[in-house]
């Protein structure tokens, strides 16, 4: 019943129209056949072709005397993408959320939640960021790194320091909830833009392994971190009565998470970096206003192997963690072991990710679809939505099936991620580009306007989206699917024994 649904003949309708989309973003040749235009003869022919807005004369379609194909303006493109781009996601998220699979509409609310928070985290952070460089005049990338890093140490004490005090002042664990999910994020940020300033050094970025080794020493760092904030925050609890009470164990566990998922933020995106210097043989940008360098289809190939590789990683290391859980006793060796295993599986995830992020990007500019950085940050995005909650039906439908659904969820988490990263770097952007054009670099409208909107946002993130993805919810939404199949199925039997049906 469920693939003669009127819901699937609607969603494979959304997503023919989607790919319509796409396949007319493609470059036509002068026949109106689909084609890709040749490559420029250089790398940086190709790069001064796109400064100029346009391929060289020589190289474009219609060259040689045949009839010149008419080129719509990059920004008119750019508003095109944005307006239909933006009509297929909202519909798509209407028809998820009222998906008749409870792991459905559970994985959509998710990927909600990680867009919405990741959305509000970057316009808190970018504003802080921004205002204390002005304020410093920091203009070197060294400068730049060592700004990060003192955030990330600021906002990790601040990070504890109010979950403690909100804690301590009775606040319901949903108020912890959301508050560690956005200092999470925020203070996340701070971690991996510091590793990726650590690594961009120039004699680590001359030694891939060199830079391998960084990352992993910057995790047994972080991790060494997380272990010692773990022994004060018991001796915290331990401290007034001599026992942990249920208010404490929950302080306890967001904050474990929290500091969790700030680990993984920083090595998935660090590691990410590292797999792209091997690949290209140089190091890449990674702040998103940046394009990338010149690459080619089987360099863009090779980091789709490795995203599709980490997905593998993250599906074994959440099979080995459940074993572990359900095989150890609770003593205090196997409980950090079970937590390492933890950050293991989620340092996978997000390492998947940030490699899919910019595979689609490698991939839109080797088939030269860019001209404006906001469009291809724009068609990425949609890219990337799109493919997530094809994704989402592919593997919930494999995960009801099989053994490993506890993988699968991960990944399915993982395109959370890559959602929520992708709209955030188009943000990001464009949300520069505007307060810049608008008010000018050095005016204070442009560190207000973003707090002002994150207010906006926060309250209904808050109030509408974050009860929705809990493990409870889920099993709510479960619970009631299966007692609406019980109330149709009894109206029906009801209806065939009735005197009228007689």
């Amino acid at each position: 019943r469920r693939w003669r649904s009127p819901t699937w003949l609607a969603a494979t309708m959304v997503v023919a129209v989607s790919a319509a989309i796409a396949g007319g973003a493609m470059p036509r040749a002068a026949d109106g056949s689909l084609g890709v235009w040749p490559q420029p003869a250089s790398a940086l022919a190709r790069v001064e072709a796109r400064l100029r807005g346009g391929l060289p004369a020589a190289e474009g379609p219609g060259a040689g005397g045949e009839a010149k194909r008419e080129r719509v303006p990059a920004a008119a493109r750019a508003y095109a993408v944005s307006l239909m781009g933006g009509v297929l996601v909202a519909m798509c998220t209407f028809y998820f959320v009222n998906w008749p699979d409870p792991d459905v509409r559970l994985s959509t609310w998710q990927v909600l939640n990680m867009t919405v928070s990741i959305f509000c985290s970057v316009l808190i952070y970018g504003t802080v960021k921004g205002f204390l460089s002005e304020q410093l005049a920091v203009k070197t990338q060294e400068g730049y790194m060592i700004l990060n890093l003192s955030l990330f140490c600021i906002l990790y004490l601040a990070l504890q320091v109010m979950l403690y005090a909100m804690m301590k002042g009775s606040a319901e664990k949903s108020e912890l909830r959301s508050a560690g999910t956005i200092l999470a994020h925020i203070t996340g940020f701070a971690a991996m833009y510091s590793g990726a300033g650590i690594l961009a050094i120039a004699f680590l970025v001359a030694h891939p392994a060199v830079s391998f080794s960084v990352v992993l020493g910057m995790g047994l760092v972080l991790y060494a971190l997380v272990l010692g904030g773990e022994k004060v925050r018991e001796a915290a609890a331990l401290a007034d009565d001599g026992f942990i009470s249920a208010s404490e164990r929950e302080w306890m566990e967001e904050v474990e998470e929290v500091e969790d998922d700030v680990l993984c933020l920083c090595l998935g995106f660090c590691f990410m970096q590292v797999v792209r210097r091997m690949l290209t043989g140089e190091p890449q940008p990674f702040e998103a206003i940046d394009q990338p360098l010149p690459v080619t289809q089987t360099t863009a190939n090779w980091l789709l192997g490795v995203s599709i590789l980490t997905a593998l990683l993250t599906v074994v290391s959440a099979m080995l963690r459940h074993r572990m859980k359900i095989s150890k006793r609770y003593s205090g060796s196997s409980i950090n072991v079970i937590r390492f295993m933890g950050v293991v599986r989620n340092t996978f995830s997000t390492s998947m990710a940030w490699c899919s992020i910019y595979w689609v990007e490698w991939q839109i500019y080797v088939l030269e679809l860019d001209s404006l950085r906001i469009e291809c940050l724009l068609i990425q995005a949609l890219v990337s939505t799109i493919l997530s909650f094809v994704l989402i039906l592919v593997l919930d439908f494999i995960a009801d099936r099989s053994g490993h659904s506890l993988g699968l969820r991960r990944v399915i988490f993982s395109l959370g991620l890559l959602v929520g990263f992708s709209w955030e770097r188009a943000f990001d952007v464009g949300f520069e580009q505007h307060i810049s054009h608008h008010a000018g670099p050095t005016s204070s409208f442009r560190h207000i306007l973003p707090l002002v909107l994150a207010l906006f946002v926060l309250p209904a993130w808050k109030q509408y989206i974050l009860p929705h993805t809990s493990p409870v919810a889920g099993m709510h939404a479960a619970m009631t699917t299966v007692s609406a199949d019980i109330a149709a199925r009894t109206r029906s039997n009801s209806g065939q024994h009735s005197p009228a049906s007689r």
